[in-house]
């Protein structure tokens, strides 16, 4: 097992998790395989969803305003115009919830409005 120097931001979240079930494991020296199990799950769980959260940050999707190439309709497969950026919070798998700023779309012709994939 290697230790992050801490110029990883995931190397030095997975080493914190790591640190967070030694500390848990000593305070249930009894614990069963699921405890363990849903202990670690819950942690993990927090660790995606900071790692989903940073990853669709990313996205060139994330703000198309001014852009040359921009998100089609599903529909009409018409470029969607920009309609500014909104904050939107998504509950994860494991009942976290990450927010993220992104820019909403519309759909010149049919009007469907939503956020690009990605």
């Amino acid at each position: 097992m290697r230790a992050s120097d801490g110029s990883d931001p995931w190397a030095v979240t997975s080493d914190a998790v790591r640190a967070e079930m030694r500390t848990w494991r000593a305070a249930h020296p009894q614990a069963t395989w699921t405890e363990i199990e849903a202990a670690l799950d819950e942690r993990m769980g927090r660790w995606r969803a900071e790692v989903l959260a940073e990853t669709v940050a990313s996205s060139p999707l994330r703000d198309f305003r001014g852009a040359s190439e921009r998100p089609r309709c599903p529909h009409c497969d018409v470029p969607l115009q920009a309609m500014g950026q909104h904050v939107r919070t998504v509950l994860t798998n494991e009942d976290q919830t990450v927010t993220v700023e992104r820019t909403y779309g519309r759909c010149p012709r049919c009007g469907t409005g939503g956020f690009p994939p990605g």
